[in-house]
């Protein structure tokens, strides 16, 4: 199950089994925003993935929970 969260300007899906968000879940969410043609939705979710992609690079990690 997921669940997508607006919060502070950033969308995300969270994962409600583990509280946690990931990387394909943002994926899915996207792909799914972009069919339904939400498009502010879907620019959250990039501008949020966009941003989770620059801190996991600078700390060395993969994944949206590092």
């Amino acid at each position: 199950m997921a669940d997508v969260q607006v919060k502070n300007g950033m969308a995300y899906v969270m994962n409600t089994e583990g509280d946690f968000v990931t990387s394909e879940g943002m994926s899915y969410g996207m792909m799914i925003t972009a069919q339904v043609k939400d498009a502010q939705l879907y620019r959250l979710q990039l501008a949020t993935t966009s941003r989770s992609c620059a801190v996991s690079i600078k700390r060395r990690c993969c994944g949206m929970s590092c």
